[in-house]
């Protein structure tokens, strides 16, 4: 579908998790009409709701279909655009641990939302407008979601990371900075949770992101 103001989008960074899968198995999207690829993949796992960042070619309509080797609910959120004529640079950098809850005794609790200052930390422009973070939760009490957001949003609906009680894991999400250069990161169970950077976008970014089809 068509995103305002971005009309030329050719690519898309999506969380694709899938639910209740019936068998062990992977989903794969890719750009509607063109050969499916061997991969990337998004598992599925029996037992788990498993939650995996891709970043996914768009057809020239604006679609991309999702292949299933299983029979497994699947659902899909948007994190952000790539657009050939609008958005910013991309810098890399050397990821670097923005958060770490297990200095403290006990799980965060179910319901704690965490501010995370991202932009003017060492290595990430004060003028970065996004951010991609690196998220794990450990040893959650109970299954539940993890949500990464601007923090001067409304907290979304979109995942960003599934839990699994007892096991530990971890996403990727790109994700926009508030005006202050923070991230939230609410937690619906009890869990540690980590934040790691590894890159930004801004005008001093030296970087582009150009889409191939996905080959191994």
């Amino acid at each position: 579908g068509t995103i305002t103001g971005y009309t030329s989008t050719t690519v898309v960074t999506v969380n694709v998790t899938t639910v209740k899968p019936a068998a062990a198995g992977f989903v794969t999207p890719y750009a509607c009409g063109t050969p499916r690829p061997i991969g990337p993949n998004a598992p599925a796992v029996v037992g788990r709701a498993v939650g995996t960042s891709m970043v996914v070619p768009l057809a020239d309509d604006g679609t991309f279909c999702v292949h299933s080797s299983s029979t497994t609910g699947v659902v899909i959120d948007l994190y952000g655009v790539y657009s050939a004529t609008k958005g910013l640079p991309f810098q890399p950098m050397a990821p670097r641990r923005l958060y770490d809850s297990r200095a403290r005794t006990t799980l965060l609790p179910a319901g704690s939302v965490v501010t995370v200052q991202v932009a003017g930390t060492p290595g990430v422009s004060k003028w970065a407008k996004s951010a991609v973070l690196t998220v794990q939760g450990l040893t959650p009490a109970a299954n539940g979601t993890v949500v990464v957001y601007n923090c001067a949003a409304t907290r979304p609906t979109a995942s960003s990371l599934e839990l699994t009680k007892g096991v530990s894991s971890s996403n990727q999400v790109q994700v926009g900075l508030s005006s202050t250069g923070t991230v939230c990161v609410y937690l619906s169970q009890p869990a540690h949770l980590v934040v790691d950077v590894s890159g930004w976008f801004a005008t001093s970014g030296t970087t582009r992101y150009v889409a191939v089809a996905p080959f191994r």
